[in-house]
């Protein structure tokens, strides 16, 4: 469970601090997949305002802070393809998944009234509302009134005689509207799916929390075996049927591939964009060592080793992730029932994998500034009804100069002379 060297979390950061780090353009990994933004994106970003404002409505820091995350983006990019309301659905549901508990339930945290974390991403809460890392007893409280919840609201109800226990936390009540709209188009197997997922979820946020408490660094292979859980992918990969309203066979979801590419895809997210490359220079400003990056540092004695080895993990598991999908395909080619809701499924797969990368180099929340062609894409394409890449050109030309990186390869020049 230690950590190799006898790192400790202090030592580790200090040894980090100062080291710099080249990235290469993660899109080239990604440059046979598919990519886009759904026509939904503004009224998207405005649904996502209006659900955030109903969570803060007395906190406007931490509402300016999640607004700038764009977290609108965020569901346009994973479901370029879904219809303006279930875009809506699944958009908050991911919210209701990722946002910092500890950035909502600050205030309550001061008068003695507060969960810890359960739903929400780990590190955010370290940061924002760290002593509630250490009540552990509480912790389980709000996983067990999360997960009775949830089950009730997919129907699969965990109370006595019907009667259903409404909880005090406004953010797991907040499930209920998501529950009812997801009801409404799955099926019972597709229901089950979605709650095991959540369940996993939570069970491996209690994990996490028990290592942290330990105050021991984890191993990269102890890291790996958690995070397969508490990065939360494979429960925004179980909503994917809902986005476009299809059904995949069960039968497709047991095949040995199937559970391979759900792993890749996890592993995809997490290792390039979410955590742990795109958000290492966030994670070392908020004092947080328990992450990919760090934790390869510890092996290698080097930051830039660290991120090539994570690149090269990326690499691998995108390779595999094809890999499974051709097996899929050809097991499948033959049973119109399940290949077209199977080819739905792998490209939905790639959209999140590529929407995320795309979301984490345009999002304020990891502090980077990233020239991309996903950039010129969306501002060509996309924004105010497209056409707009050589205005925005002009714009940066006036704010940072005669010399500019439009993209990864392309520099713009504006000289009169």
């Amino acid at each position: 469970m230690d950590s190799p060297s006898g790192f400790g979390s202090e030592q580790l950061l200090l040894a980090l601090k100062g080291q710099k780090v080249v990235i290469p353009n993660l899109q080239n990994i990604f440059r046979k997949w598919p990519q886009g933004v759904n026509n939904e994106l503004e009224n998207n970003q405005l649904v996502v305002d209006q659900y955030l404002d109903s969570l803060l409505p007395e906190d406007d820091k931490r509402l300016a802070k999640l607004k700038a995350s764009d977290f609108g983006f965020f569901g346009a990019a994973w479901w370029p393809e879904a219809p303006k309301e279930n875009l809506r659905i699944v958009t908050i549901f991911s919210i209701w998944v990722f946002i910092p508990l500890g950035t909502i339930l600050k205030d309550q945290l001061l008068i003695g009234k507060s969960y810890s974390f359960g739903m929400m991403i780990f590190k955010e809460l370290d940061s924002e509302a760290g002593i509630l890392l250490n009540d552990f007893a509480t912790s389980q409280i709000f996983r067990a009134d999360t997960v009775s919840y949830v089950r009730h609201c997919l129907g699969f109800c965990s109370y006595s005689y019907g009667e259903c226990k409404v909880p005090q936390n406004h953010i797991i009540r907040s499930f209920e509207m998501i529950g009812n709209a997801i009801c409404k188009v799955y099926n019972e197997d597709q229901r089950r799916n979605l709650l095991n997922e959540i369940e996993l979820y939570i069970e491996m946020t209690e994990v996490e929390q028990e290592i942290r408490l330990s105050g021991s660094l984890p191993s990269v292979q102890s890291y790996w075996k958690y995070r397969m859980g508490t990065s939360a992918v494979r429960v925004s990969l179980s909503t994917n049927e809902y986005s476009k309203e299809f059904v995949a066979p069960q039968s497709i979801f047991l095949h040995i591939s199937m559970r391979k590419l759900w792993d890749k895809a996890n592993e995809i997210i997490w290792i390039s964009s979410v955590n742990d490359i795109m958000s290492v220079k966030k994670e070392l400003s908020q004092g947080s060592a328990e992450s990919l990056i760090p934790l390869l540092f510890i092996e290698s004695g080097s930051a830039q080793m660290a991120v090539t080895s994570a690149i090269e993990m990326l690499r691998i598991a995108v390779e595999e992730f094809d890999e499974c999908a051709t097996k899929l395909t050809t097991t499948y080619i033959n049973d119109e029932k399940a290949s077209i809701p199977l080819q739905y499924f792998i490209e939905a797969c790639q959209f999140n994998c590529t929407g995320n990368l795309n979301w984490s180099l345009i999002t304020k929340r990891y502090g980077i500034v990233a020239a991309t062609r996903w950039w010129e894409f969306y501002t060509d394409v996309v924004k105010d009804g497209g056409g707009k890449f050589a205005f925005e050109v002009e714009l940066m030309h006036r704010k940072y100069g005669s010399i500019i990186r439009a993209s990864p390869d392309e520099l713009h020049v504006k000289d009169p002379e």
